[in-house]
């Protein structure tokens, strides 16, 4: 692998990715872990294994969704664009994670596209696709809240 090719920012922004969301997979999966044995206070080696195989399986076959969402209908970018935006993604994903700050790399890509955007005017932005995103956004935290509590009253009725 040549130097520009590990150092660019899409390979920065994976790093990233991996930075920023492998510890929270990790925790949900290692509390899985834990209820199915709780004699066990450290997982396998084939834990960690299995767990990078399904983040890199996510990323393919979502992340493939979410880029052509971000690359082709929030806005049009040239290369440079397109680079700046994804090195500003990674800069602050990494400077958040390092910093322990829980923070979603979708959410942060989706800004940076939004701004090389904004920069063309507000009639270079799909304001549609743009506010469908930002309505995700708005409904996934009482959403999770919801999911989280159920689940929580359910595992207390069960147990």
């Amino acid at each position: 692998m040549s130097v520009a090719g590990c150092c660019s920012p899409t390979a920065i922004g994976t790093q990233a990715i991996g930075l920023n969301d492998t510890p929270k997979i990790a925790a949900l999966g290692l509390a899985f872990y834990f209820l199915a044995d709780p004699n066990v206070h450290v997982a396998p080696r084939w834990f960690f294994l299995a767990l990078a195989a399904a983040n890199a399986l996510g990323e393919i076959v979502m992340g493939l969704r979410v880029t052509d969402t971000l690359a082709h209908k929030v806005t049009q970018m040239d290369h440079l664009e397109g680079f700046a935006a994804n090195l500003a993604t990674a800069a602050l994903t990494i400077g958040t994670a390092v910093q322990g700050f829980p923070v979603s790399t979708t959410h942060v890509s989706n800004s940076a596209i939004l701004g090389m955007g904004l920069r063309n005017g507000a009639k270079a932005i799909n304001w549609k696709v743009a506010g469908e995103i930002l309505a995700a956004w708005v409904i996934t935290l009482p959403a999770a809240g919801l999911i989280s509590a159920a689940t929580y009253w359910t595992l207390k009725w069960m147990f």
